[in-house]
């Protein structure tokens, strides 16, 4: 896994008729995915297709805390039915000018409850966050990793499948700023779904806030309430399970079903992000499946395995003894 900021590139304004801020510069970030982790992994195959940071003339970042005085950023997850949250992994950058336990931040996860969301399309015409359902403890800016995926423990929070996951970043010190990468502009699977709360406690889409048509780099790690194949909640038109043992020795099959035809393929990838296999498993029609794995010459530890279908990720993990 690699994370490298490559060098700033001034952009003329960019400026939208809809938008009520500028963004100034950006920064592109290359990063290698995927990078997931956890039982279930959340994606969005938005990512893929190239990461930046923006920042606004005044300071800051747009998906992070800024000179406008952002309480919250968060992206919005749509799913077939309850899971519970947790941990969030974020793709963090950050400026440290004051620094220390008192500058921080936290995870949060809200409910979609909110009435008054303004999106692209007018003003309140969408439900945004808003009960807090579940949050980390405070993180000091000094303990934020920016060399890769950083995961933040929630403890387990349950949702009805409709929540947004972001961070909160009121306890910040005047000068300091985390941000979180995200998609460039235009790229994204859903409009609309990637949010802030503004400092007079509005909720906002990024589209509609800054002209940014966005997905934040934002990744719940989730348990859906099914223990098979076959059970309860969706993710992605997909649901997938390890059968022969995990941790597993010698063979395990990938057990994995589809709501719908698509075309799938298969990455089982280390703790360090090598990969150790990769299969594209071609189009297969909706139903279930098995993929086996001989994990005999595998070294002890853990692995993580990512099944795609037209490029929308779910992800297990997989020990190995």
């Amino acid at each position: 896994m690699k994370k490298t900021l490559l060098s700033v590139a001034l952009l003329a304004s960019i400026t939208a008729a809809q938008a009520q801020r500028e963004v100034s510069s950006a920064q592109r970030i290359d990063f290698e995915l995927p990078a997931e982790r956890g039982t279930d992994t959340l994606g969005l195959s938005s990512w893929g297709n190239g990461l930046t940071v923006y920042s606004p003339s005044n300071g800051g970042y747009v998906t992070g805390s800024n000179g406008y005085g952002d309480y919250a950023k968060a992206q919005e997850y749509l799913l077939d039915g309850p899971v519970s949250v947790d941990e969030v992994l974020f793709l963090f950058v950050k400026e440290v000018t004051t620094g220390g336990a008192s500058s921080s931040i936290r995870a949060v996860i809200w409910d979609m409850d909110g009435t008054v969301g303004s999106t692209t399309a007018g003003t309140g015409d969408q439900p945004s966050p808003n009960t807090e359902l579940g949050t980390s403890g405070m993180i000091s800016i000094d303990d934020i990793d920016t060399t890769g995926l950083m995961a933040i423990s929630v403890g387990g929070v349950m949702t009805d499948g409709h929540f947004a996951a972001g961070i909160d970043v009121t306890s910040l010190a005047t000068g300091d700023h985390v941000g979180i990468a995200s998609t460039d502009s235009g790229s994204f699977v859903v409009n609309d779904r990637s949010w802030e709360l503004w400092n007079d406690d509005t909720w906002h889409s990024i589209a509609q806030a800054w002209g940014l048509p966005i997905d934040i780099f934002i990744a719940p790690v989730v348990t859906a309430d099914w223990v098979g194949v076959g059970e309860g909640s969706w993710v992605n038109n997909m649901r997938m399970s390890i059968i022969g043992g995990n941790p597993a020795i010698d063979n395990v099959t990938i057990r994995y079903e589809s709501r719908e035809d698509a075309a799938m393929n298969i990455r089982i990838f280390d703790s360090a992000g090598r990969t150790v296999v990769q299969q594209d498993l071609g189009n297969r029609a909706a139903g279930i499946h098995n993929y086996d794995v001989n994990t005999s010459t595998w070294n002890a530890g853990v692995y993580y395995v990512t099944l795609s279908a037209n490029g929308q990720p779910t992800t297990l993990k997989l020990g190995k003894m």
